[in-house]
């Protein structure tokens, strides 16, 4: 057979194999009634409309029903926010974070969402634990093909979502094998896994042949402690490294900038928060450790306020429906329903915050000291979530590596600050954040000089 043969036979039995799985789309869409169940929902937006920010608002004020946006690639339920403190507390089994994510970010092919609560425990118990430590060892951490996966890992995985948006989610099977981005994700993971292989087997010979070794602590050894025998398949950890990057470099780092935007646009907080670093370091022998740390609540106060007028998104607490769920006032949010809360309006709320548009630095240092019980100061940290602070989520599924960014930004804030003089160009105010269809992103683009402290 001649390879234009061989290539015609394979090009027929990729349409013949697309056209059964169009036929069976159809037949379950007809059938399954999915679409027939939110129709009835009042609309929220317009399909096709470039960002939802305005939208959402607006329901957050008016809307005390049940609400169906047309995004781009499926409609997805609004909920009003009197539910958001009954609905968070619901367990996985109910309201699924890893349904929801895996199946918007089409994880099977992207690598992105919760592949199993393990990886989360991790971050949850022992990278909050151990702030000084290595996510990996140090000589992988410095290796630039590793620095370049993780980086660029992001970028890449959102742009396949782009990618496979494109196309009809029963074509994916087919159309993941040969888009671009997705064959570079595919290359990214086999990278990964090759990296790790030599470290997980030379580990797994010390533990089995030296009674004495100790693992080392970082997030390879913590994940095969939560995990068991399948934490030394190199395949999952480079799967869990992944997503611990894509969950923490590019949030980290913009809500870093966001948070160093606000800073130089606003006169006298350079010097406040310099002299509060300089003062904890004097104070604790020239050592940051997580006790100093907690103590900087100017620095605490200035990132809560920048991630509450700055959020990542302007929608939070998304989650998918397991079975029909009956909310407190008899609606329904059907079975294999996407849903969400505004987040950006709740943060703006002015029955909570007062001048709630305003940037003010020293707002949560306010808030704290007006607290007559101690008890209560902790609402209003930057880590602390609730229904007017859902930048971390809020409930069973609050973000859990919160407390680790949290000590993670201000040692590189006091760093900075410590080093440099930062400024805009003349004539330069804060830049507008830029809107997607429900993320908030800072301008990359800014310009900031830079110079070293005398």
């Amino acid at each position: 057979m001649s390879q234009l043969d061989v290539a015609t036979l394979f090009t027929a039995n990729i349409i013949r194999a697309l056209l059964v799985a169009g036929v069976v789309a159809l037949v379950w869409g007809r059938f399954s009634g999915h679409g027939l169940k939110l129709s009835h929902l009042p609309l929220l937006g317009q399909k096709g409309q470039a960002n939802f920010y305005k939208a959402l608002e607006d329901a957050y004020y008016n809307c005390k029903s049940l609400r169906r946006i047309p995004m781009r690639r499926h409609d997805i339920v609004w909920v009003p926010p009197k539910f958001i403190s009954e609905v968070s507390a619901l367990p996985e089994s109910k309201v699924s974070v890893a349904l929801d994510s895996a199946t918007r970010f089409h994880g099977k092919y992207t690598g992105l969402g919760i592949i199993d609560f393990h990886f989360v425990d991790v971050i949850r118990i022992h990278v909050t634990r151990n702030l000084a430590k290595m996510f990996v060892p140090e000589d992988l951490a410095k290796n630039s093909v590793w620095v370049d996966l993780m980086i660029n890992y992001t970028v890449v995985s959102m742009q396949a979502v782009e990618e496979l948006h494109s196309y009809p989610m029963w074509t994916h099977p087919v159309v993941a094998r040969f888009l671009p981005k997705c064959r570079v994700i595919t290359d990214y993971r086999r990278r990964a896994r090759d990296l790790l292989r030599p470290i997980l087997e030379e580990r797994r010979r010390l533990v089995d042949t030296d009674p004495t070794f100790v693992m080392p602590p970082d997030t390879l050894s913590w994940i095969i402690k939560e995990k068991g025998e399948g934490g030394w398949d190199p395949d999952y950890q480079a799967r869990v490294q992944i997503l611990i990057g894509v969950g923490s470099i590019h949030t980290t780092t913009n809500a870093l900038s966001n948070t160093l935007f606000d800073i130089i646009s606003t006169p006298g907080v350079t010097d406040e928060l310099r002299t509060e670093y300089i003062d904890t370091l004097a104070a604790n022998g020239g050592k940051m450790n997580k006790i100093a740390l907690n103590s900087l609540v100017k620095f605490d106060s200035v990132m809560r306020e920048s991630q509450r007028l700055n959020p990542s998104h302007a929608i939070a607490i998304g989650r998918m429906t397991t079975a029909d769920l009956k909310l407190s006032d008899g609606e329904v949010v059907p079975r294999n329903t996407h849903f969400l809360f505004s987040s950006a309006a709740a943060n703006k709320d002015p029955s909570v915050y007062a001048s709630p548009d305003v940037f003010d630095p020293w707002r949560f240092v306010k808030l704290r000291e007006a607290e007559t019980n101690k008890a209560d100061e902790g609402k209003w940290q930057f880590v602390a979530t609730g229904p007017n602070s859902l930048g971390f989520g809020h409930g069973t599924h609050a973000c859990p590596g919160r407390f680790f960014a949290s000590n993670e930004m201000r040692l590189i804030l006091g760093n900075l600050l410590l080093r440099y003089e930062f400024k805009f160009g003349d004539g330069i105010g804060r830049p507008r954040s830029l809107l997607g269809e429900t993320t908030i992103l800072p301008d990359t683009k800014t310009k900031v000089l830079i110079k070293s402290c005398k």
